[in-house]
């Protein structure tokens, strides 16, 4: 292994998806068995809206708000091409540009989702 591959070992940075994110990305699912795979996840505003109708938001009305940072942590993340990025949770990885152009275009349409639906509430 040269030092150069070594190296880009080290490059890869794994991000899981925090609590109140990941919950809105699981109730977001289209189809419960396929898991929560980034091309199974609606970005669509009404799956969202479910979210923001659904019991674990009534029972923490500061959840979709505390969502959205945390989006927008995990954008500027994927932002940043001095390292690759890997998420497991969203079967996601960067290793090439398009699949973090595929990544952000995902991460965008929810966070224009979430946003609008937040600015309604």
């Amino acid at each position: 292994m040269t030092e150069e591959e070594h190296l880009e070992i080290f490059r890869v940075i794994e991000v899981g998806v925090p609590s109140h994110l990941a919950d809105c990305f699981l109730h977001c699912l289209m189809c419960e068995e396929q898991g929560s795979d980034i091309e199974n996840i609606s970005s669509e505003e009404q799956a969202v809206e479910k979210w923001m109708c659904s019991k674990y938001v009534r029972d923490r009305p500061f959840a979709p708000r505390i969502a959205m940072i945390q989006l927008q942590a995990l954008i500027a993340i994927a932002e940043d091409k001095s390292h690759k990025l890997s998420s497991p949770f969203l079967n996601a990885h960067t290793q090439s540009e398009e699949g973090r152009d595929f990544l952000l275009s995902f991460l965008r349409k929810f966070e224009t989702s979430l946003s609008n639906l937040i600015q309604r509430s």
